[in-house]
């Protein structure tokens, strides 16, 4: 029972993470970056190229000092500098804040980047890690999904571009779940399920998280009408 209680909180928490963002009010973090970054892993196959940047932030969580090396992605080459900072300043934060609260809550034994989807309009980050707080890991996944054309984040809440445009890419996708026999409900514009996305070149990836995660994989080219990219 203690451990059910303990599984309980640890999923509530990661999915509060990943719906809402943290909320600091015990911790301060500050963005004094070390000056010796490490940068590796250079991708280049569009008009930017996306690099890891390792470095160690210094912060506080609950009022104790604490040094953070952080890995994390960052972009070059972009002609419009000003939005080339504001994404790699967003990317940044979420790292930071992420990594944060990982820390105070739990401890991560294991974690690894993949960069999913690197267009000139989806930049898709996937952040897997283990996090092992007591006796029991947890594999777990956060996607960061930014649209390089205005530099802002996409999620399932600001993916549509309308009602109507929802209800094509539902209609869409109860194709695909009937077709490919998937054994879940559909996601789209039910409140009722916890959705999350990240993108591939080709694809959008929605999680269906009822009993076990599902993958629905959505074909770009049939929703590329209703979804703002």
């Amino acid at each position: 029972m203690k451990n059910l209680k303990k599984i309980s909180c640890i999923i509530l928490f990661l999915l509060t993470l990943l719906s809402v963002g943290c909320n600091k009010k015990d911790m301060t973090s500050s963005t004094d970056v070390s000056s010796n970054a490490k940068q590796e892993n250079v991708l280049n196959d569009n008009s930017y190229e996306v690099e890891f940047i390792t470095n160690i932030f210094k912060t506080k969580i609950y009022e104790e000092d604490v040094d953070l090396e952080i890995t994390y992605p960052q972009i070059k080459g972009l002609e419009d500098k000003e939005l080339q900072n504001s994404i790699n300043e967003t990317i940044k934060d979420k790292f930071l804040s992420y990594n944060e609260v990982l820390t105070s809550e739990g401890n991560v034994i294991d974690e690894s980047l993949e960069i999913t989807s690197k267009t000139d309009n989806v930049l898709s980050i996937k952040y897997n890690f283990v996090n092992k707080p007591d006796d029991v890991e947890f594999h777990e996944e956060i996607n960061i999904n930014i649209n390089m054309k205005n530099g802002k984040l996409i999620n399932a809440e600001n993916l549509f571009k309308s009602e109507e445009s929802i209800e094509k890419v539902k209609s869409i996708v109860d194709d695909i779940i009937k077709n490919e026999n998937l054994n879940v409900e559909n996601p789209i514009g039910n409140e009722n399920i916890f959705e999350r996305i990240y993108f591939t070149d080709k694809n959008l990836i929605i999680y269906n998280i009822n009993d076990e995660s599902t993958e629905i994989k959505v074909p770009l080219d049939e929703i590329s009408d209703y979804i703002n990219i």
